[in-house]
C-alpha cells in the first residue's frame, strides 16, 4: 500500500524486495510508472494485459521461494537482492530475458511472455550469472540456458503441482519441450540429430540445451529409449526434488564459466556422490542419463579426465629439451573402482602429428579429486622458427568415458628472431587501421 485504497506489485517480504514496473510499450525505463490497483485484489485483465503484471510477479515470487525452501539461496545472487521486472516492453517483443540487472517482459503476439517457467527461467540466469557464470556460447552457453530451463520447470511443478508440465512456455508460445526435445528441432543426444554445429544463435545455445533438458527429464521421471547413437537405456526416476538438488550443486559448487557438456557430466556426479553417497542409487541414474543423451558409458567406470595443461606459451628462447607435463583427475563414478595398485597410465602427447606415449606406473590408488601430474621422459624440441600444435590425452584400461580424456589445439610459437643486419622487415604502406 502507498495510501489508502492505492496498491503497487512491490513485494517487501521476501529480501530486499520484488518489483513489477510498467514499460508501457517502451525501452526507456526511466520512464516506467507502478502498476496499481484499489483494493489489492488484482483481477486486472483488461485490454492492456495488465494480468501478465500479475503473473509475473506470482511467478517472481515463486521462484524466490523455491530457491529459498530448496536450496537455500536468497534471491538470484543469494545476498537477497531486490528482484526487479519490466512488463510490456518494447511493441510486441516476442522475448524475455535478464540483463544482469533486472528482466524484461515482451508482449508476443498479445500473449505476454510473463508464464511461471519464463519468469523462473529469467530469474534463473542471475543465478547462474552469480554461481557458475557460464560464458553464454556454444557448449557452456547450451548449459546455460539448459539450467534456466531446468530451475524454470522446476520452479513451476513447485508452485503448481501436477498443473506444471515440461514444457517451455505455454499457449501460443511455447519453446521447448524438456520431455521431448525433438518436438521443437532440439538435440536429445550430443551432437546427435538436431545438433546446432554452426555459430548461429550464440553457437546453439538455446538448441543445444535440448540435451541436458532431456537429462533432467528422464533423471526426474525415468525413460527408456534408444539415443541416436543407437544406445539402448533405461533410467529410473529419481524424482524431481533429487534431480533439482544434484542439478544445482553442480551449478553452484563445480561448473566454472567454460564448463563443457563433459564437465557437467563429472559435476553432476560428483553432486550426487556428494549428497547421496557413493553408491548410491542417485549416482547410479546420473550416470545411465547421461549414457542416455550421449555421454558417457551407463556403468560405473574409472574415469581419469584431463585437465588444461600448462602452455609453454611463445617466445625466440624455447629449446630442443623443453619439458612437457600433463594433468589428469579422477573421478571413480562409484563404488566398483577397478584402479588397483602398480595399474599403468598412459600418457601420450603429439607434436605436429609426431606422437609420444608413456606409461606412469600408480604407486597407489587414488581417491575421488586426486590430481595426478606426469612431466614426460621425452623432451620436445622448439627450438626451430615456427607453429607447433601440441596435443595431450590419457588412456586407462578401464576408463569408458573417453570424451573427457583429452586437452587438444594447444599451440606454441617459435619466432624469428631479428640479428643485426641478418634479416630486414619491410612496411608496406596502409591506409587501414584494425
Amino acid at each position: 500500500s502507498i495510501s489508502p485504497n492505492e496498491y503497487i506489485l512491490h513485494d517487501k517480504t521476501r529480501g530486499n524486495g520484488i518489483h513489477v514496473l510498467n514499460a508501457n510499450n517502451a525501452t526507456n525505463f526511466a520512464n516506467a510508472v507502478e502498476f496499481k490497483d484499489s483494493n489489492n485484489y488484482w483481477n486486472n485483465a483488461n485490454p492492456q494485459m495488465n494480468d501478465a503484471a500479475t503473473d509475473a510477479y506470482w511467478g517472481l515470487q515463486m521462484t524466490y521461494d523455491y530457491f529459498d525452501q530448496k536450496h537455500n539461496r536468497k534471491s538470484y545472487d543469494d545476498n537477497d537482492s531486490e528482484i526487479l521486472a519490466y512488463v510490456h516492453v518494447d511493441n510486441n517483443w516476442f522475448n524475455a530475458s535478464w540483463n544482469g540487472q533486472f528482466i524484461r517482459f515482451g508482449d508476443g503476439n498479445s500473449n505476454p511472455l510473463t508464464h511461471i517457467d519464463v519468469a523462473a527461467h529469467e530469474l534463473a540466469h542471475g543465478v547462474t550469472g552469480n554461481s557458475a557464470r557460464l560464458v553464454y556460447s556454444y557448449e557452456s552457453g547450451a548449459l546455460n540456458e539448459s539450467f534456466s530451463d531446468v530451475f524454470g520447470n522446476s520452479t513451476e511443478f513447485f508452485a503448481q503441482g501436477t498443473g506444471g508440465s515440461w514444457l517451455i512456455g505455454t499457449d501460443n508460445f511455447v519453446l521447448r519441450d524438456m520431455s521431448n526435445p525433438k518436438n521443437f528441432n532440439d538435440p536429445d543426444t550430443y551432437k546427435g540429430q538436431y545438433w546446432n554445429f554452426t555459430s548461429s544463435d550464440n553457437g546453439g545455445v538455446h538448441t543445444n540445451s535440448g540435451v541436458q533438458n532431456y537429462w533432467y527429464y528422464l533423471l526426474s521421471e525415468g525413460g527408456t529409449g534408444t539415443n541416436d547413437n543407437g544406445d539402448v537405456y533405461a533410467v529410473s526416476k529419481i524424482g524431481l526434488d533429487t534431480a533439482g538438488f544434484i542439478a544445482y550443486r553442480n551449478l553452484a559448487y563445480y561448473l566454472t564459466t567454460n564448463s563443457q557438456y563433459a564437465d557437467a557430466r563429472i559435476g553432476s556426479i560428483l553432486s550426487a556422490v556428494d549428497l547421496y553417497g557413493t553408491c548410491s542409487y542417485p549416482v547410479e541414474q546420473v550416470i545411465k542419463a547421461w549414457h542416455a543423451v550421449g555421454l558417457g558409458p551407463d556403468n560405473f567406470t574409472d574415469d581419469f579426465y584431463a585437465l588444461e595443461s600448462a602452455s609453454l606459451g611463445s617466445g625466440c628462447e624455447l629449446s630442443s629439451t623443453e619439458n612437457l607435463t600433463m594433468s589428469v583427475s579422477y573421478n571413480p563414478s562409484g563404488c566398483t573402482s577397478k584402479v588397483v595398485n602398480g595399474d599403468s597410465l598412459y600418457f601420450n602427447y603429439s607434436i605436429n602429428g609426431t606422437v609420444v606415449t608413456e606409461p606412469m606406473i600408480l604407486t597407489g590408488v587414488p581417491i575421488v579429486g586426486d590430481t595426478l601430474s606426469y612431466t614426460f621422459n621425452t623432451t620436445a624440441d622448439f627450438s626451430q622458427p615456427g607453429i607447433y600444435n601440441i596435443n595431450y590425452w590419457v588412456s586407462y584400461k578401464h576408463d569408458l568415458y573417453l570424451d573427457n580424456d583429452s586437452v587438444t589445439n594447444i599451440v606454441v610459437k617459435n619466432v624469428l628472431q631479428l640479428n643485426d643486419r641478418a634479416n630486414t622487415i619491410d612496411f608496406e604502406n596502409s591506409t587501414e587501421y584494425e
